[in-house]
């Protein structure tokens, strides 16, 4: 039993264990923004898909405000209630309920429009909303096994095979 604990532990150390990725956030169909903002309509069964309701920022305006993202990331910013005109240097949009304003790269001015605005917003790694690597070099390929780590590898395998054999045999009595 020892040798079996013993043989794991060392696969996975040679080998290593598995890796936690993050899946990627479902995105609707336009593209994400470069150095602005862009606006979609958003189905209910596309606010069930991307869990919108959950996401941590809620917050109710109601006067002008500005929200920013880096080149790195996209703000995802969900209408729920209300309406506002959305605004950068090159553009200015109306968004009501069910919009979703995605902002990379910029700052967006937003005008209440009367009464109150209630957003529900996510900040994320721009590669997560796109599913791609932010470079190339961002994390370097796994090294190969040596000839060492496959012979012992190979030798652990097969001593702790024999070992089994022989168990298997007493127990059985022959």
């Amino acid at each position: 039993m020892v040798l079996l604990l013993l043989s794991c532990w060392s696969t996975a150390l040679l080998v290593g264990g598995p890796k936690a990725t993050v899946p990627p956030l479902r995105r609707a169909r336009a593209a994400v923004p470069r150095c602005g903002f862009e606006v979609e309509r958003l189905s209910q069964d596309d606010v069930l898909e991307m869990n919108v309701m959950n996401w941590p920022g809620l917050e109710r305006r109601t006067s002008a405000f500005s929200q920013s993202a880096g080149e790195d990331e996209v703000k995802m910013v969900y209408v729920k209630e209300g309406e506002a005109v959305v605004s950068d240097a090159d553009e200015r949009q109306t968004v009501g309920p069910g919009n979703l304003v995605m902002i990379q790269g910029g700052e967006t001015k937003w005008e209440v429009a009367e009464g109150s605005l209630t957003l529900i917003s996510l900040t994320a790694a721009a590669d997560e909303v796109t599913g791609e690597k932010a470079s190339p070099v961002s994390e370097p390929p796994p090294d190969d096994l040596s000839l060492k780590e496959v012979a012992l590898l190979l030798g652990g395998g097969l001593i702790f095979g024999a070992i089994l054999a022989l168990v298997t045999r007493l127990a059985q009595g022959t």
